[in-house]
């Protein structure tokens, strides 16, 4: 049986914040920084921009004869 959405998310985002966190409290390595914190971002951005996108071609094409 498939986990709850809100259990998925929530281990999910406590992992990278886990991860983050132990990144940012060693600052002897910017890479390390970097690596951490960027492709969450990237990931976030990817969800806000093509979600909505995704919902207006579906709401499209259920309008259409």
């Amino acid at each position: 049986m498939h986990a709850p959405l809100t259990a998925r998310v929530l281990f999910v985002s406590t992992l990278i914040v886990v991860a983050q966190w132990s990144a940012i409290a060693d600052q002897a390595n910017p890479w390390l920084l970097l690596a951490t914190l960027v492709p969450p971002a990237f990931l976030a951005a990817h969800a806000l921009f093509t979600t909505p996108a995704r919902i207006i071609r579906q709401e499209r094409n259920r309008h259409r004869p």
